[in-house]
Order: structure tokens, then C-alpha cells, then sequence
């Protein structure tokens, strides 16, 4: 058996390959401890731990990303169950909910969200748990992901601002359930790949459902349906977010622009690419 220096060295050097932060998230999760922590702990590595970790290593050679291995991800600093029904949620996305926040932070009185595509939840249960007032209706045409959101907001104890409805938004008559309300922001981060990226993913990315991913034959399915369903939704001055793909901005912002979407912005991401716009609803 080794100690925890010794192992961590060990999957360094004969798992190249894989990423050293995803090494150190599977060692600490088989140890019971923090990935950042692994360095200060001097104990010896039980044999089943060992063996445990050996399996998580060489399913994590063969693609499956690490936060489906482990079970969770961190978004906003808050944790987050994952499984194979959901996209894994992106440190990218962080930039569209701190943009939001932003936005809402200045408004007087309770806030309504509206959701769409929730997924893990992790949009939906960081708003709701940064921002006071605010009030979120979280949809998602996957009941399987519901589940997981669901079981999100409980565990980051924002249930009671939340409510998750099943629903699919190209369906007109599944659209009606939410047509009575009027939301304060709306906000989507939609399947944008198009059919032909879809066929060139990364190995890790296509373990993550289709569902999550495809965007339509040009990527702009989801923008397309969702922006005047937003015109619909939105209260005078309200705002839709979205987050975009690599050279989106200027399609997606034609599809706003022609639902008279006003006062639009583009945010870029950490790697210097666009990712998030938004703008103004005027009635």
C-alpha cells in the first residue's frame, strides 16, 4: 500500500493523459477528502481505495468525463449532482449567471426567471440563491433531468424559490402552461451545435446526452423558438439572456433584433470568445 503522495505521483506519471486537477477530483473522492487537501493528508491508502481509484482512472482514459464518475461538479461554488441525463455545467455558464445577477441586483422589488433548458439546475438554483428576491420557474422537456434538478435545489436549500415543470417549447400546447405569466428575465443556455460539429466532438463531450447538445442543422433551432416566445413572456424592459457558441453573436443577435429586441450586449468569455448576450425587451 502507499501513501497519498506516493499514489497521486504514481497516476501522474502513468496517466498521462489524463488531466492532473480530474486525477486529484478522483483521488480525493476516493479518499473521502477535497481535491486540495490531498497534499497536506499523510495517511496510508486503504487497498479498496486504491482499487477504487485504479477503476475511476481507467474509465476516465476511456472518455467518461470526471464529474459523471464522481456523481457532482461545482458551479458558483455550489455543488451539483450529475449524471448521464444532464449536461455537465460549465465554468463559461458562470459569466452568464454572474451577468444576470448583475442585472437583477438593481431591481426594486421580487424578480421573476423563467429558465429554459434547465438541465442540472444550476442556473436556476444559483439565481435563486444569490439573488433574495427572486422567484424562478425552471422548464425542461426531460423528466429525467427534472429529477436531478429537483434533488439540486434541495440540497443547496433554494427548493421554495424554485418550481420545475416538464415541458417542451416547441410544443404549442405544452408553451400555453407558461403563457399567463410575465417573467422579469428569461434566460437560456440552449443546444447550440450544429449537425455538422456534432459528428467531430470531443470523446468526452459524447457521453454527455444529444439532447443537451444538438442545436439543429445551423445551431439556431433553440434561438429561433425561444426569442419571440421570450417577446411573449417578458415584462416591459425585461431582459433575455442567452449563452452562445464560438461566432453565434451576430445570428443570434439578427433573431433578437427581429423581435425588436433593443440595447443588446455581448459578453466575452475567459478564453477571449463570446459567449453570453442579452438584451431588452420594449413593448
Amino acid at each position: 500500500m502507499m501513501n497519498v503522495i506516493n499514489l497521486l505521483n504514481y497516476a501522474m506519471r502513468t496517466y498521462k493523459n489524463i488531466p492532473s486537477r480530474d486525477i486529484k477530483l478522483l483521488l480525493g473522492f476516493c479518499l473521502g477528502i477535497a481535491d486540495k487537501e490531498i497534499y497536506l493528508c499523510e495517511k496510508t491508502v486503504l487497498r479498496e481505495q486504491e482499487n477504487k481509484f485504479q477503476i475511476l482512472l481507467e474509465n476516465r482514459m476511456r472518455g467518461v468525463p470526471a464529474p459523471y464518475l464522481i456523481g457532482e461538479t461545482e458551479f458558483m461554488g455550489l455543488k451539483f449532482m450529475v449524471d448521464e441525463n444532464v449536461l455537465i455545467p460549465r465554468q463559461e455558464t458562470e459569466i452568464l449567471v454572474e451577468n444576470i445577477i448583475k442585472t437583477a441586483s438593481v431591481w426594486r422589488g421580487p424578480v421573476s426567471i423563467l429558465d429554459i433548458g434547465t438541465g442540472t439546475g444550476n442556473i436556476a438554483v444559483s439565481l435563486a440563491k444569490f439573488l433574495s428576491g427572486a422567484t424562478v420557474l425552471a422548464v425542461d422537456v426531460s423528466s429525467n433531468a427534472l429529477e436531478i434538478a429537483r434533488k439540486n435545489a434541495f440540497a443547496n436549500s433554494v427548493e421554495d424559490k424554485i418550481t420545475f415543470v416538464e415541458m417542451d417549447i416547441f410544443s404549442d400546447s405544452s408553451a400555453h402552461k407558461i403563457l399567463k405569466k410575465q417573467f422579469d428575465i428569461i434566460v437560456s443556455n440552449p443546444p447550440y451545435i450544429n449537425s455538422e460539429d456534432m459528428n467531430n466532438l470531443p470523446v468526452e463531450v459524447r457521453h454527455e446526452p444529444v439532447i443537451a447538445l444538438h442545436g439543429g442543422d445551423n445551431g439556431m433551432a433553440f434561438y429561433e423558438r425561444i426569442t419571440p416566445l421570450a417577446k411573449m413572456l417578458l415584462s416591459d424592459a425585461g431582459y433575455l439572456f442567452f449563452e452562445i457558441g464560438y461566432h453565434h453573436s451576430g445570428r443570434v443577435k439578427k433573431i433578437m433584433r427581429d423581435c425588436l429586441f433593443t440595447d443588446m450586449h455581448v459578453i466575452k468569455d475567459y478564453s477571449g470568445e463570446e459567449r453570453v448576450l442579452y438584451g431588452k425587451n420594449v413593448n
